[in-house]
C-alpha cells in the first residue's frame, strides 16, 4: 500500500511525524524533569504528562467541546475563542465515543499531517515572480526548459527545505498542542493552493469562509480574494465574482448569528476580549499612536513597565528560553523575511498580501497588549516558511545543519515549558 502513496506525500508526512515525535518527546519528559510553573491558577491541577498538551488556551477549548459556551460581560467566559476547531472536536468525540481531550489533539494532529500533504503540492503548483521589482522592466531572457522547475520542484521550488523549515521552526510546536494553529494553517494553506490552481471563486471563499470560524484573523483571507475577484474580472470581464465574496466570511457571520440568538449580544466574543488584557485599553487614537511609534514593543524591554517587562515573566533568569522577551523579535523577523521574500520576487502577489494582514491585523488590533502571542501570530504566516526554504537551499550546507540542530533544540525546549505552563505569551 506504501508504494502507492506519491513520493511528495510520504515525505511530507515523514517530516511530520519525526518532528512531532521531538514535540511529544519534549512534553513527556518535561513532565519529570522540569519543574511546574504555578503562577497562573489552572496549572496547580492535577499535572500528568498528557497535561501538557492542553495547557493555556486549550483549557477553554476543552471546555467548550464538552459543555457549550458561555457568556458573562466583563468577566473571561468562552465566548471568547472561535467555534470550528472546538465543535470538531465535539463531533469527533461524539462519533468515535473518545474523550474530547483526546479528540482534540486528535483534530489538531489531523489538520497538521493534511497542512504537510497541501504545503507539498501547492509549492509543486505557485508560480512566483522569481524576479525583483527592480528588475521587472528589464528586458527577461526566455528560460530554459527544465521539467523539474515546470513540476514545481527541484532548484526552484525547494519543496523539502520548506517542509522541514515549517516542521523545525521553534515556534511551530503550537501546531502540536490541542490548539487551533494547525487547523487555521490548513484552510490558509487550501486557500492559496485553490486560488493558484484557479479553481472556482466560489470553492476559494467557501474555503476562507471555514477559516473565520477558527480565528478571528481568517478575515485577512478577504482582502487576498478580493484582489483575486478583481484579476479574474479583468480577465474574463464577469463581475459575477464579486457576487460570492460574501461567502468568504460565512463562518464569522454565522458565529455572530450564534451569539445574537444564544445570548442576545452578537459581538459577544469582542465584548470579552478587554477581560483578557495585560493592561487597560486605551482609546483608539491613543493606542494607534502607540503603535506605529512602537511603544508596545519598547514596553517588553522597559523594566519600568511592570506589566509588561518580559523580566517579569516565567522563566525569568533566562533571554533565551523567555518567549515574552522573544514576541517582538519573532514578530519583525517574520516581517522582516516577507520583505526580504518579496524584493526577491520569491513570493507570489496572494502571499505577499496576506502575510501583511495576518501581521498587521493583530498588531494594530491588539499589539498595545504588551506584544502578547505574537511569537504564536507570527508563526501562522505561512509564507515565511516559502522564504525560510529559499534560504536554506542557497544557504552552505553545514550551516544550514546547524541551523536545524538549533532550531530543533528550541522546539524541543519551548515544548517542554508551554507543557509546565511557563508564560509563553
Amino acid at each position: 500500500m506504501n508504494s502507492e502513496i506519491p513520493v511528495s506525500k510520504r515525505l511530507a508526512l515523514t517530516i511530520y511525524a519525526l518532528s512531532t515525535v521531538l514535540v511529544v518527546d519534549a512534553v513527556y519528559l518535561a513532565h519529570d524533569m522540569l519543574e511546574l510553573c504555578t503562577e497562573h491558577q489552572y496549572s496547580r491541577t492535577k499535572h500528568v504528562p498528557s497535561d501538557g498538551f492542553f495547557a493555556w488556551d486549550a483549557y477553554w477549548y476543552e471546555k467548550i467541546a464538552a459543555t457549550g459556551y458561555q457568556y458573562h460581560p466583563g468577566k473571561q467566559t468562552s465566548i471568547a475563542f472561535f467555534p470550528a476547531f472546538p465543535l470538531a472536536a465535539s463531533t469527533v468525540s461524539f462519533l468515535s465515543g473518545i474523550p474530547v481531550r483526546a479528540s482534540l489533539l486528535l483534530v489538531s494532529h489531523a489538520c497538521l499531517a493534511l497542512t504537510f500533504i497541501i504545503w507539498s503540492r501547492y509549492l509543486a503548483l505557485r508560480r512566483p515572480p522569481r524576479a525583483s521589482p527592480q528588475s521587472q522592466h528589464q528586458p527577461k531572457r526566455q528560460p530554459p526548459v527544465n521539467p523539474a522547475r515546470d513540476q514545481g520542484i527541484g532548484p526552484t521550488e525547494p519543496i523539502l527545505q520548506v517542509l522541514l523549515a515549517f516542521a523545525l521552526f521553534p515556534t511551530t510546536f503550537w501546531f502540536r498542542m490541542a490548539y487551533t494553529e494547525s487547523m487555521f494553517a490548513l484552510g490558509i494553506l487550501l486557500t492559496l493552493h485553490l486560488i493558484e490552481g484557479k479553481s472556482a471563486f466560489w470553492k476559494c471563499c467557501l474555503v476562507s469562509g471555514a477559516s473565520t470560524a477558527v480565528r478571528s484573523v481568517g478575515v485577512a483571507l478577504v482582502p487576498v480574494l478580493l484582489v483575486e475577484a478583481f484579476y479574474r474580472w479583468r480577465d474574463s470581464g464577469d463581475w459575477r465574482t464579486f457576487l460570492w465574496m460574501p461567502l468568504a466570511v460565512w463562518g464569522l457571520i454565522a458565529f455572530i448569528l450564534y451569539q445574537s440568538i444564544a445570548f442576545g449580544e452578537p459581538l459577544a466574543f469582542v465584548k470579552v476580549q478587554s477581560t483578557w488584557q495585560m493592561r487597560e485599553v486605551p482609546s483608539a487614537e491613543v493606542r494607534l499612536n502607540k503603535e506605529l511609534t512602537l511603544q508596545p514593543l519598547r514596553d517588553v524591554y522597559d523594566p519600568e513597565c511592570t506589566r509588561c517587562y518580559w523580566g517579569g515573566k516565567p522563566p525569568k533568569s533566562s533571554v533565551v528560553l523567555n518567549l515574552w522577551f522573544a514576541n517582538p523579535i519573532y514578530f519583525f523577523f517574520t516581517a522582516a523575511l516577507i520583505c526580504f521574500g518579496w524584493s526577491r520576487g520569491w513570493l507570489t502577489r496572494s502571499e505577499l498580501l496576506l502575510s501583511a494582514c495576518l501581521l498587521f491585523i493583530p498588531y494594530l488590533s491588539h499589539g498595545y497588549n504588551c506584544m502578547a502571542s505574537f511569537a504564536r501570530y507570527s508563526s501562522a504566516v505561512l509564507p515565511a516558511y516559502i522564504v525560510m526554504g529559499k534560504m536554506l537551499q542557497n544557504m552552505n550546507r553545514i550551516f544550514a545543519i546547524s541551523l536545524a540542530l538549533l532550531s530543533c533544540s528550541l522546539l524541543m525546549s519551548y515544548s517542554a515549558l508551554f507543557a509546565n505552563w511557563y508564560w509563553f505569551y
